[in-house]
């Protein structure tokens, strides 16, 4: 039923930044290492855009279910749907097909019900993503790729694994170690990037935010303060107190990309994602959520089953905040994301807890068989 949505949502993200162009007279010699340069820088950016094109897809969900052929048309991304996200440039779309090949044509019944439920999940309460973002750095792992500048390598990029704590702003906080390459390198170049994925993070479904700033040591009278949040976050790092270790910060924040999954990504400005804090429930979501799928997972299926328009074989609680639940549903053998929102926003665990149990019981009665007439 959803086989198509990755070819689909990838090609309409291709879509929106694949021009047209004649060919081009041959360089010279002494252009080949700026035409270079470009392109790498080219295949930058496409990079970085695709994450804010992602949200477009949004609005053609119902295309995923059958076979299609795109058109020239110039498109643009949606901003209401996130009105704090960057302007993305108008670009024309290059005739391409599209199609999903061998893919049987969708019925009448179906095209309803994509339709329906394309209704639902644009309508469905959610997270902003500056939330979104500030809950993987604040209940994620504590550990992320850092991106540096490479000392030794003549400033090509240098990835590394590393434990970080995010600080009241979210902004990440490092212990280094004089020996470590990446300490070198942020000596030489503090500017960095820092990418973190939510816990249980498996592929292109899941959700990843990546911060790029600069490092800056923390001030001497802000050290026991900064260790102490880091050994919070991080109880047997206790090597942080050798000698040879030092404190970062990133500072001075300069781009913050979002990716929650698939046709949910953008940008976000350091402002709105420092003065964001991160959500209350999601701090406790992991013990509910695994509860509910050990020993509940017959009431998972009937709730997406009665809310949503939509009937699947299975269901797992995959994400929960203070608006509702992310499930990983299956349906025909395919697995996929859907948003289930709570009827209304719960403020602590207690009220979770009795949200879960209302739309359980509105679910299990709804399921019931009608009583014999007599």
């Amino acid at each position: 039923f959803f086989s198509s949505l990755t070819h689909i949502m990838y090609s309409q993200c291709a879509d929106y930044y694949t021009v047209p162009s004649a060919a081009p007279p041959a360089p010279s010699h002494g252009l080949w290492v700026g035409i270079g340069c470009l392109a790498a820088a080219a295949a930058l950016f496409c990079g970085i855009s695709l994450t804010a094109t992602a949200d477009a897809t949004t609005n053609n969900f119902v295309q995923v279910f059958a076979p299609r052929t795109v058109q020239p048309r110039a498109m643009t991304v949606p901003q209401t749907q996130r009105p704090l996200q960057r302007e993305v440039t108008t670009v024309a779309a290059a005739p391409k097909d599209h199609s999903v090949k061998g893919m049987p044509k969708m019925s009448e019944e179906e095209m309803k019900l994509a339709q329906a439920l394309q209704e639902h999940q644009k309508e469905a309460a959610r997270l902003s993503h500056a939330e979104d973002a500030r809950n993987m750095m604040q209940y994620g792992t504590g550990y992320g790729v850092i991106s540096t500048n490479s000392e030794s390598d003549d400033g090509y990029p240098s990835g590394s694994i590393v434990g970080y704590a995010p600080d009241d702003k979210g902004r990440p906080v490092f212990s280094f170690s004089t020996m470590s390459s990446h300490t070198q390198d942020i000596q030489k170049d503090p500017r960095v990037s820092l990418t973190v994925t939510v816990e249980g993070f498996k592929g292109a479904a899941d959700g990843r935010v990546s911060l790029t700033g600069d490092l800056v040591r923390v001030p001497k009278e802000e050290k026991e303060a900064v260790a102490a949040m880091y050994l919070k976050k991080h109880p047997d790092a206790f090597w942080v107190q050798f000698g040879d270790f030092s404190w970062w910060r990133m500072e001075n924040i300069k781009t913050i990309r979002y990716i929650g999954g698939f046709a949910r990504a953008g940008s976000i400005t350091p402002e709105e994602y420092e003065a964001t804090a991160p959500d209350a429930i999601a701090a406790f979501a992991t013990p509910v959520m695994s509860h509910m799928n050990a020993d509940h997972g017959d009431a998972n299926v009937a709730m997406v089953n009665h809310y949503l328009p939509i009937q699947v074989e299975a269901a797992n609680i995959v994400g929960l905040d203070r608006l509702g639940m992310d499930m990983m549903v299956t349906r025909e053998g395919q697995s996929f994301k859907l948003r289930l929102p709570f009827p209304r926003p719960a403020t602590n665990r207690k009220e979770v807890k009795d949200l879960i149990v209302e739309m359980t019981k509105a679910s299990a009665k709804a399921a019931a068989p009608a009583p014999a007439q007599k």
